[in-house]
């Protein structure tokens, strides 16, 4: 990139994208991988963030309605697909009776 003299400048650094903010209602943090998931089996997924998506390779109408075993692939740890059934069937107490089920695992 040359200036208007004709001397080299170097070229300007690019700026990471901001992240998305957070909706309007608060359910979902953007920046980091999060599921809100239905509290029934077979779990379906509700709500998905940006950071989920991208880490994931899914777009939101991919996964939103489909279980969480959408993630479950031949090379899935059996140890983590375990951990994660069980981190779904911890009992749960709303802190406000009209505040709907979600956890970040």
């Amino acid at each position: 990139m040359m200036d208007a003299s004709g001397r080299k400048q170097p070229m300007p650094k690019s700026q990471p994208p901001a992240p998305p903010a957070p909706p309007a209602d608060g359910a979902l943090d953007h920046t980091r991988c999060q599921l809100i998931v239905a509290s029934d089996p077979p779990f379906r997924i509700l709500m998905a963030s940006v950071g989920w998506l991208r880490l994931n390779g899914y777009s939101e109408p991919e996964v939103v309605g489909r279980s969480v075993t959408i993630v479950q692939g031949a090379d899935t740890c059996a140890d983590t697909a375990e951990v994660m059934a069980s981190a779904l069937q911890v009992p749960w107490t709303p802190l406000d009776p009209g505040c709907a089920r979600s956890a970040t695992l």
